[in-house]
């Protein structure tokens, strides 16, 4: 059979019917890849096509849908997660931001409010236990590239767009808590994804290092 064009399947997306049927067909195939169909909101479904709130729920479904559908939506994703992974390798460590260790403590710095304890710590020296002298105290490759706010900033865009996406997925669910939480991998990605971005949210908003640890993990 001869595949159409590009333009051919724009055109034949705009026919009555052929548009909405191509994206149910599409819709009911990734379904069962975390979820039976019960576990999906259908709205393509002609039922109380007079209730507003089935129309608005429809409408929210239907364009929340096509968004996840395309690829740079999925790539942002994608993009906040590998920043959020590859920011604890160029920030400010945890550990050492408000170590209260007595190398940060006699040696004060006008950094300590852009890079904390880590400006002293990091680049502390002296001799080893082998009586090597000028040895750095806590190895490192100088790799504390951001400051703690320009860190914070960057989580914050990267927890705001994966929440975001997360908001996306619940329209597709037509806003209905009981699909979005849906019983088996459903329930748990999601439960897990929200668990994380709180914790996130609470590390960055509150300088909590226990739950920032929790949710690098």
């Amino acid at each position: 059979m001869k595949s159409l064009s590009s333009v051919d399947r724009h055109h034949a997306l705009k026919n009555l019917g052929v548009g909405p049927a191509a994206f149910l067909i599409r819709d009911a195939v990734l379904g069962f890849q975390d979820a039976p169909f019960e576990g999906y909101y259908d709205p393509y479904s002609t039922a109380d096509t007079n209730d507003p709130e089935k129309i608005l729920k429809n409408a929210i479904s239907f364009v929340c849908g096509r968004l996840i559908a395309y690829n740079w939506v999925t790539r942002f994703l994608y993009g906040a997660n590998w920043i959020l992974f590859i920011l604890s390798f160029v920030e400010p460590p945890q550990w050492c931001r408000d170590s209260n260790l007595q190398i940060a403590q006699n040696n004060l710095s006008d950094d300590l409010d852009q890079y904390g304890d880590c400006q002293v710590i990091l680049g502390g020296k002296g001799t080893a236990a082998d009586g090597e002298e000028n040895q750095d105290y806590y190895p490192n490759f100088g790799t504390m590239l951001l400051t703690i706010s320009q860190s914070k900033h960057i989580e914050l865009i990267c927890i705001f767009t994966i929440f975001l996406y997360l908001v996306l997925k619940l329209g597709d669910d037509g806003m209905d808590f009981r699909l979005f939480f849906y019983p088996g991998t459903k329930r748990r990605m999601h439960s897990l994804r929200l668990i994380t971005l709180a914790c996130l949210l609470t590390g960055v908003l509150v300088d909590n290092t226990v739950l920032n640890h929790f949710s690098a993990c």
